[in-house]
């Protein structure tokens, strides 16, 4: 509106010189109102061309007009008048274009009415929800409006009181949806607040219009007390500074030595006076008078310090302690040059730690020589002139009470740092992060920072700098744009070289970007003809490259991978030997490994009915799947993963297809569905294998987490928080500082939990000195390669011996190993091309794939029929030495110290003889010798018979002391604890994750079967959530009440076994401490 007027003014001049335009001043008039209405009529239509009201100070107000024939106008001004003259200029042309100006000159004489908040005090409630009461100083009708409206009409104020008359006006219900909302944040923590505009017109139908202000605030403030200095030191300045800081705006008081005292404004009912910062000065100059020696007598005095915030809440008292310890004694600093400069005039400035009016002289071999400059007895300076570089000593003296003496050294240096390396990621290898390193060399101060600044074309994207000459920065990047980083390298004394290099923005998936090592193991595929060595390797990243190395050898240490093949292609083995190998991805980062083979052929790993040519058993196609070989031809049914050569099985129609990374199930080497292995990484709370199965490229427990623990710079803050809050994972000294200036350094804020980027977020008085919990540590699964070390070189120190003498008899009736293609040709150990590398073994690794797993299921499957029937009829098999002495003459009293059998058990002893288990038998474990029983079964059938007759015989003739020795072991077995019945249904719940009362419900029965045990465990899926030493408890205890067989248990370990809730060595171990066989 005001540009509109200056223009049409300006364009208007012209005609205004040259057309004398009549001006009608008009007589004064006097109005009582803030909000004129001003009545203007003319004697004929007219147009207005200009109008605004002038103030007699020459302050210009705009006007508003109405008009409904161009004749008769109300003008009002655009804002409220105060009291005072004014004039209202109106410019205006009739129909004929010609122009006039009135000016009517006008008093604004407006009674004043105070209107004012009568509650909340102050307008802050203590309470979300509460009424205002406004009190105006006539009876008077009120409105109001939460946002400003221009005057002067009324109506526009659409809010009307609920309680409205005479003196009190009440707004009931603020912050609830009856009336309106505090919406904004005021000054104070936690305090919401907003401004609403009143217009009352009073009894003599005057208007009178204000603003209030309303907020609430429900917590009391909290202070932070500081004096500096304390303690107070000088006796030529023995004053010092109180300052309070509070959350809240406050007005505060203090008690010192027992006496109440008020801060300067102390006053409840002025709202200015609340304020969130406080200072107090205190003088102690009467303990600075002092005699000596009372003079250096520590004095305390004692503060205690309470504030009210502007809703009336009163804070919890904050003390503070004073010191007044006078020194006799004092220091000297050097404030200028550092211990490193170059500049060329030197300023030596030294600075005492109280007053010394005796003085300070400074010299290079004795202080001789007067400060020219002297600055409050404490501060003292001169310029020691033009000096060469090198080493500098000044000796300075000063004099209080006592005097002083001390030695400053300095270098100076002029010398510009050399060797400026920069080294950035090019490329990037992400679009939010650059990262790399920088170095230079200084021989005279040393390297004191780099200063680096990245930016696109003429864009700055972010400003760093680095002490340990590492850069890491989270910056958005463009794909494909080229960076410039540009580095500054100081020495002590700001001497600089800069340089810059560039760098081209990627995103991970460039080959180069690859840095993470490829996973790898081998299958073992048996065949007529030996076993198939098929090597996997898995890269995420990059991807594998199509050939790796490989090598044999009788002993791992000597076993060298020399010789090339094809990832496509698998090596066959036709004895024992050590397989060892490497594969690379195409970055060319490798991993190796080696393995022992056993010598296997199919017919010895699966049982007969997988060459039938008939679908049967637990195959799931003809001959393959289930506990046979894999079924290599997509299009095969199969039932799992495992059934298919591909280890992809189609869960909905149960055919055998390819694997893939988008078909929205686990299958391939994926960890979990569509990640990991060969596919993508997994996002955290993803199951893993390898730490390249993650995202985060951390594997915990097979779960993809964060790796709380690493701390690349070993600044005591992990990386993960410095990355969150845009810290340097690779610069320690950040942890020295304060990113938010609220007095902490970012390890303090660490420690304690706060943000550091974030100045109101720190710790409460009462948590400075606690130290929170770290972030809780998880250690990487690596027990587990370690446990199969330790075990596999007991076995192999054991039982390899035997095994290679064996081996070695029959070297000449064996072939070395070898590699067999389609003709059974040996063919050559050299780099294939692509055309052999599609030839070798294409049809044999159709008919096998990775299928020893289930060869031994298979195996357990016959061990627990032969199990089983040992535990139905009763057997009791006797070890074979003790049956060939018995056979001889046995006196009873050799027999009375032995334990009498129990029904169901095995005698695992008697599987081989004593001096066959020392040669061949050392490190079997419970499968291996359940094996035997097998293979021994009609042995064991007459040696059954003859055992029943001899034991028989035997208790016939067994004395009483063997009853009371029976007798005995039960009581004491009676007194071990045992668990209540109710503590094994809620320590399976505990195991299965199920409720108490569902697993009492499935398994509060006489007697227990395998299949309520699994349906107590179906939705378990991962060996972490079972604890065999609970679970062994609760078999136990099952065991002892008679609920479960043993056979039962048996078959529940083998379930557990198959399912992979237990270990091989778990279930052995279990079978063992429960006694399912004897020893």
């Amino acid at each position: 509106m005001k540009k509109s007027i200056l223009i049409l003014l300006l364009l208007l001049i012209p005609l205004v010189q040259s057309i004398e335009i009549p001006v009608y001043e008009k007589d004064s008039i006097t109005v009582t109102n803030a909000y004129p209405e001003i009545l203007v009529v003319y004697d004929e239509p007219i147009e207005i061309l200009v109008v605004y009201i002038l103030r007699n100070d020459n302050v210009q107000f705009d006007v508003d007009y109405l008009t409904s024939d161009n004749i008769t106008f109300i003008m009002y001004a655009d804002d409220y008048l105060i009291n005072g003259d004014y004039e209202l200029h109106i410019l205006s042309q009739d129909t004929l274009r010609n122009p006039s100006e009135v000016i009517q000159p006008f008093t604004v004489d407006a009674p004043f009415m105070e209107i004012s908040l009568e509650s909340p005090h102050l307008g802050v409630s203590q309470t979300e929800v509460f009424d205002a009461v406004v009190k105006t100083g006539r009876n008077s009708t009120c409105k109001y409006s939460t946002f400003y409206v221009p005057p002067p009409q009324i109506d526009n104020f659409n809010f009307l009181f609920q309680i409205d008359a005479g003196l009190y006006h009440t707004i009931q219900g603020i912050n609830t949806d009856n009336s309106f909302y505090l919406n904004d944040d005021s000054p104070d923590e936690d305090g919401k607040e907003r401004t609403i505009y009143v217009k009352c017109v009073d009894e003599n139908e005057l208007v009178h219009p204000t603003s209030l202000y309303l907020a609430y605030d429900a917590t009391p403030p909290s202070l932070g007390v500081f004096i500096t200095p304390n303690p107070i030191i000088d006796t030529q300045e023995p004053t010092t500074i109180l300052q309070v800081s509070t959350s809240d705006r406050t007005i505060c008081s203090y008690t010192k030595d027992g006496q109440f005292h008020e801060f300067e404004n102390y006053d409840r009912e002025n709202f200015s006076a609340y304020k969130k910062e406080h200072t107090l000065n205190l003088d102690f100059t009467n303990l600075a008078r002092r005699s000596i020696p009372e003079l250096f007598q520590e004095e305390t005095v004692d503060f205690e310090i309470t504030c009210i915030n502007l809703a009336g809440l009163m804070s919890e008292p904050a003390q503070a302690t004073l010191r007044v310890a006078f020194e006799e004694e004092f220091s000297i600093k050097m404030n200028n040059p550092g211990s490193y400069t170059n500049d060329q005039s030197i300023d030596f400035e030294v600075e005492t730690s109280i007053q010394t009016p005796g003085g300070c002289r400074y010299g290079e071999n004795s202080p001789t020589t007067d400060f020219t400059t002297i600055t409050g007895n404490k501060i003292y300076s001169a310029n020691l002139g033009e000096l060469e570089e090198g080493d500098y000593s000044y000796i300075v003296s000063c004099i209080a009470l006592t005097d002083r003496e001390k030695t400053f050294e300095f270098e100076i240096d002029r010398t510009k740092p050399t060797n400026l390396a920069i080294d950035i990621k090019d490329p990037s290898c992400s679009l939010n992060k650059v990262s790399g390193t920088v170095s230079a060399t200084d021989e005279e101060s040393g390297i004191d920072r780099f200063n680096y600044t990245i930016s696109k074309g003429g864009e700055v994207l972010t400003k760093g700098s680095t002490t340990q000459g590492s850069i890491s920065e989270n910056i958005d990047l463009e794909e494909g744009e080229s960076h410039r980083i540009s580095v500054i390298a100081y020495d002590e004394a700001e001497n600089f070289e800069e340089g810059e290099a560039t760098f081209t923005a990627s995103d991970d998936s460039a080959i180069v970007c690859d840095v993470t090592k490829p996973n790898t193991f081998i299958s073992l595929m048996p065949t007529n003809e030996g076993v198939l060595v098929k090597v996997i390797c898995l890269d995420s990243d990059s991807g594998c490259q199509q050939t790796f190395r490989y090598g044999f050898a009788s002993d791992s240490d000597e076993c060298v991978a020399s010789q090339t093949h094809n990832l496509d292609d698998g090596i066959l083995i036709s004895e024992d030997t050590y397989f060892c190998w490497t594969v690379y991805d195409k970055n060319n980062n490798n991993e190796s490994d080696t393995e022992f083979v056993e010598y296997e052929t199919a017919e010895e790993s699966y049982p007969a009915h997988c060459f039938n040519e008939v679908m049967d058993e637990t195959e799931t196609d003809i001959d393959c799947g289930g506990y046979c070989a894999v079924c290599e031809e997509e299009g095969s049914s199969c039932s799992i993963n495992d059934d298919c050569g591909t280890k992809s099985c189609d869960p909905i129609t149960n055919v055998c297809v390819a694997s893939g990374c988008d078909n929205e199930y686990k299958d391939g080497y994926e960890s979990d569905i569509d990640c990991g292995g060969d596919c993508s990484s997994c996002e955290l709370g993803k199951d893993c294998v390898y730490d390249s199965d993650c995202i985060s490229n951390f594997c915990d427990y097979n779960i993809c987490s964060e790796d709380v623990n690493e701390d690349t710079d070993e600044d005591g803050m992990p990386d993960y928080w410095e990355e969150k809050y845009n810290l340097n994972p690779n610069d320690p000294s950040d942890a020295d500082e304060d990113s938010d200036f609220d007095g902490l350094s970012n390890l303090e804020e660490f420690l304690a939990g706060t943000d550091p980027r974030d100045k109101a977020s720190k710790p409460s008085k009462e948590d400075k000195d606690v130290t929170p919990p770290h972030p809780p540590q998880k250690t990487k699964n690596n027990f587990i390669p370690l446990t199969f070390i330790i075990i596999g070189s007991l076995l192999v120190v054991s039982g390899l011996s035997f095994l290679f003498i064996e081996k070695k008899k029959q070297k000449e009736k064996h072939l070395e190993p070898r590699l067999i293609d389609e003709k059974g040709e040996i063919p050559v150990m050299e780099e294939l091309g692509e055309e052999e590398k599609s030839k070798a073994f294409s049809e044999e690794e159709k008919k096998v794939f990775e299928k020893t797993a289930d060869k031994k299921k298979m195996k357990r499957k016959d061990l627990m029929k032969e199990f089983q029937a040992t535990a139905e009829k009763g057997i009791k098999v006797k070890e074979l030495e003790e049956e060939a002495k018995k056979e001889t003459k046995k006196p009873l009293e050799k027999e009375e110290g032995k334990e009498k059998k129990k029904e169901g058990y095995v005698e695992l002893s008697t599987l081989k003889k004593e001096e066959d288990l020392k040669e061949k038998d050392i490190g079997k474990d419970v499968f291996q010798e359940l094996e035997m029983i097998k293979k021994e079964g009609e042995e064991k059938e007459k040696e059954k018979k003859e055992t029943e007759e001899k034991t028989e015989e035997k208790e016939e003739e067994l004395p009483l002391e063997i009853e009371g020795e029976e007798k005995e072991k039960e009581e004491k077995e009676a007194e071990e604890e045992e668990l209540s019945q109710d503590d094994i249904f809620k320590k399976l719940a505990e195991l299965a994750g199920q409720s108490h009362e569902e697993v009492k419900k499935t398994v509060d029965k006489k007697e227990v079967s395998s299949e309520d045990i699994m349906k107590v465990f179906a939705n378990v899926t991962s060996k972490k959530q079972i604890d065999a030493n609970v679970f062994k408890a609760i078999l136990s205890q099952l065991l002892k009440r008679g609920q479960v067989s043993k056979q039962t248990v048996a078959e529940i370990l083998f379930e557990f076994l198959d399912t992979e809730l237990l270990t091989k060595k778990e279930v052995s171990d279990l079978i063992n401490d429960l006694e399912l066989t004897a020893k």
